[in-house]
């Protein structure tokens, strides 16, 4: 019986990824006896994404394009990809993110051969300039770390489940339609059903994310104001351990400074700004945009805190 890896591509206004994702995914070797299945759940973009995958179907077979009028979120896309599907294996691969090795997906077949109900691998980032060495920095963060503190120290850009574990948990939460910890909620769920996971980091993924200051404080304040407080509903004990609650205005942290939360948002942002255009080190360029990080965080938990106070009253 021929078994089958579905990669499904979670995508929203890809246009400028899809393309060369697609084509890394489809020169992948595979081990004998195996199929490759490509699903883009595409999440409702307002770009080309949608056509630009209805054209490369034609030279590659393999390929589905699985589409929504809507976007819902991260969560559901990846969720409409894997109903789509039928492999046994489902692995979940960001659409702005490349395998860099043809011999990726023949290595997480590899520990499902060994047993294994979950591959978790990892991201890198090409390139000399301080984004690549600040996303190498969390990588060896999360490597390091795993082993101590848990699955929720890593990503699901990069990992593959078996299917019937997948459908155990019930898949991603759709609780999670904005951006932020439905990969950590996935991981804690994951973790608690089975311990047979194992963690490759020399299965990497390139991440072509086109990282800015201004675009990492946004995706940090939109975590805290739209997603913080459902993981830390569900899962209190693991949020607390985590980096985030030493910046979560809903836990009391910073008391003093959280009345001008907005304005210490705008000043470390600034600060960190001016600290990346002069010829600093890196570890100095890293302590102050780590601070511009969590104070748009916190300042995102205190506006939600703040909606949850006035709702209630």
């Amino acid at each position: 019986m021929q078994k089958t890896i579905d990669v499904v591509i979670p995508a929203y206004n890809a246009a400028a990824y899809i393309g060369e994702t697609v084509e890394v995914i489809a020169a992948q070797a595979l081990p004998d006896g195996w199929s490759l299945s490509i699903l883009v759940s595409d999440d409702g973009s307002t770009d080309d994404t949608a056509k630009l995958t209805g054209e490369l179907q034609t030279a590659h077979p393999a390929l589905r394009l699985v589409a929504s009028d809507q976007n819902t979120g991260r969560s559901e896309a990846i969720n409409r990809g894997v109903a789509a599907g039928d492999g046994s294996i489902v692995l979940i691969c960001d659409a702005d993110c490349r395998f860099t090795s043809p011999q990726t997906l023949s290595g997480f077949l590899e520990e499902f051969d060994d047993g294994k109900d979950a591959v978790i691998g990892f991201l890198e980032m090409t390139g000399e300039g301080f984004w690549a060495r600040y996303t190498g920095s969390v990588t060896d963060e999360r490597r390091d770390s795993g082993a101590s503190k848990g699955l929720a120290s890593y990503s699901s850009a990069n990992l593959a489940v078996r299917r019937s574990t997948f459908e155990a948990l019930g898949g991603f939460s759709d609780a999670y339609s904005r951006y932020g910890f439905e990969d950590k909620d996935f991981l804690v769920r994951l973790e608690t059903r089975t311990a047979a996971v194992a963690v490759r980091p020399d299965l990497r993924v390139r991440h072509d994310d086109d990282l800015s200051l201004d675009a990492v404080c946004r995706k940090q304040f939109e975590s805290g104001r739209h997603s913080a407080a459902v993981f830390r509903s569900q899962h209190p004990e693991v949020y607390r351990a985590m980096p985030y609650a030493r910046c979560d205005a809903a836990l009391g942290r910073l008391p003093l400074i959280a009345p001008l939360s907005g304005p210490f948002k705008a000043l470390t942002r600034l600060t960190a700004g001016i600290v990346l255009a002069v010829p600093l080190g890196f570890t100095t360029r890293r302590f102050f945009v780590r601070v511009a990080l969590c104070a748009a965080y916190f300042h995102g938990t205190r506006l939600a805190r703040k909606d949850t106070a006035e709702a209630s009253s």
